[in-house]
């Protein structure tokens, strides 16, 4: 039995030895050769290698220069390994054990990039890594992070762009339109705001269909639609707004004639002589404005007399031709 115990402590020891000796510590150079060759491999690309000495230094180095400059090498990594969880998780850590860096910068473009390859995901595009996959990390996560860090930099306005663009992508409308009016709130003239505008404008257009045509979307939309082309003339997107303007019309004066045409099935004149009548007089370039007007004179012949074929002669007298 006491030999047994013996033999176990010198069993512990040697391991102890073995371990000490393969330690960064007991390396030629130590902490500043680990770091040094860290950096050479990073320069070669031998990302592995480079995490494996970075991390050797973070676990031996004093928090300090050497061990700063490791923790972003590891972490830089990680991302080019496709190690997105530890990279984030490091970057993060690197932000709140060093808030004032000279690798701050360099930080925040790998926060970015690393955002950006998340949401091309596997397929390339902006088609995003699926929630199916069970991957918790999504790039507008990783973006909004980079914002709440460094809100005022041109990588924050980009990003906010992409988070944007990201949900515009995937038909979260609402989403998208969140992120727009925030792009041009926090960045008001900046490049992208016109881009903005215009997509602000469209994504109420979008949602619109998936509300049964939500007629307070409709008109938010062609006002953003009018208030675009009024204010950039020669925009990129002028020629695409003045479309969706006139198509934004049709759905109007198609939502209104089919009103006044339910409110006639169900026999109440007035109020389906009134939506008709709004149809010719407020959407007069349309083509539904001519269904209203046949739809106002089957009242006049239908219900001679009345008050609604009165109301329906005046303007069938005005705007038939």
């Amino acid at each position: 039995m006491t030999f047994g115990l013996g033999r176990s402590a010198m069993l512990t020891a040697a391991l102890l030895l073995a371990a000490c000796a393969s330690s960064p510590t007991s390396v030629s150079g130590g902490v500043p050769r680990l770091l040094a060759d860290a950096r050479a491999a990073f320069e070669k690309q031998e990302w592995s290698r480079t995490r494996d000495l970075a991390e050797s230094v973070v676990e031996v180095a004093d928090l300090g220069a050497d061990r700063e400059e490791a923790s972003f090498l590891r972490a830089a990594s990680n991302r080019r390994l496709g190690h997105y969880d530890t990279s984030y998780t490091q970057l993060k850590r690197f932000v709140e054990d060093y808030p004032i860096s000279r690798w701050l910068p360099s930080v925040q473009k790998e926060l970015f990039e690393l955002g950006v390859e998340l949401m091309n995901g596997a397929g390339g595009g902006f088609l995003g890594i699926p929630r199916a996959l069970g991957m918790a990390l999504e790039g507008p996560d990783v973006l909004h992070y980079l914002r709440q860090v460094s809100p005022n930099s041109a990588s924050a306005q980009n990003a906010l762009r992409l988070i944007a663009q990201y949900y515009f992508e995937h038909g979260e409308y609402d989403r998208a339109e969140v992120e727009y009016q925030t792009l041009i709130e926090d960045h008001p003239g900046g490049i992208w705001q016109p881009l903005a505008e215009y997509r602000v404008a469209l994504c109420k257009l979008r949602y619109s269909r998936g509300a049964a045509y939500d007629r307070r979307l409709l008109e938010a939309a062609l006002k953003g639609f009018e208030s675009y082309e009024q204010k950039h003339p020669d925009g990129d997107y002028v020629d695409q707004a003045r479309e969706h303007a006139k198509e934004v019309h049709e759905l109007l004066a198609e939502k209104s004639y089919r009103t006044g045409m339910f409110y006639l099935a169900n026999l109440r004149r007035e109020a389906g002589v009134f939506y008709l009548k709004a149809t010719v007089q407020d959407y007069p370039e349309t083509e539904w404005a001519g269904y209203a007007i046949d739809g106002l004179r089957d009242v006049m012949t239908d219900y001679p007399g009345t008050d609604a074929a009165r109301s329906a002669a005046e303007t069938v007298e005005v705007h038939a031709k």
